[in-house]
């Protein structure tokens, strides 16, 4: 994904190279790293983007007690393997 990223830097003209340093010319994220991980979330399973949308909220680190009691959910829910609907 940082290939992605750096790639999209480049491509969009973001980001200046002069006497070996780099400068970003634009606060944006490149539109290129955003579709892939716009894919890689689209391909998550359904309860895993439940989960992530409640971690969004309850911030960088959490409990999964938390999370799973913003989701009206038990705990070991989360820890079990199913399949993808």
């Amino acid at each position: 994904m940082l290939t992605e990223f750096l790639r999209g830097l480049v491509d969009e003209g973001a980001v200046s190279v002069a006497a070996g340093r780099a400068r970003l010319q634009s606060p944006r994220v490149p539109e290129r790293f955003r579709a892939v991980v716009r894919d890689r979330l689209g391909a998550l399973a359904a309860r895993t983007k439940y989960l992530l949308e409640a971690g969004s909220v309850l911030g960088r680190s959490f409990r999964l007690e938390d999370a799973a009691e913003m989701l009206d959910l038990f705990p070991d829910r989360f820890s079990r393997r199913s399949t993808r609907p």
